[in-house]
């Protein structure tokens, strides 16, 4: 093979390899953020139901002693 096509194919590889690794960097930064962001909304959902049966337990209990 040619060296001069041989190092310039190495080089594009090496690039490419980069290119492909900036990729997966910003997409596992992308998911990470969309974890935490999922994590906290389903935290939030958790303690609003947590509260509404609360509220729903003392006005059954109400109507029932009432």
């Amino acid at each position: 093979m040619d060296p001069e096509l041989r190092a310039y194919l190495d080089e594009r590889f090496r690039e490419t390899s980069r290119e492909l690794q900036d990729f997966r960097e910003e997409i596992t930064q992308g998911l990470q953020g969309f974890h935490e962001e999922t994590t906290q909304q389903l935290q939030g959902l958790r303690e609003e139901t947590t509260q509404q049966l609360k509220c729903l337990r003392v006005e059954i209990t109400q109507q029932l002693l009432g």
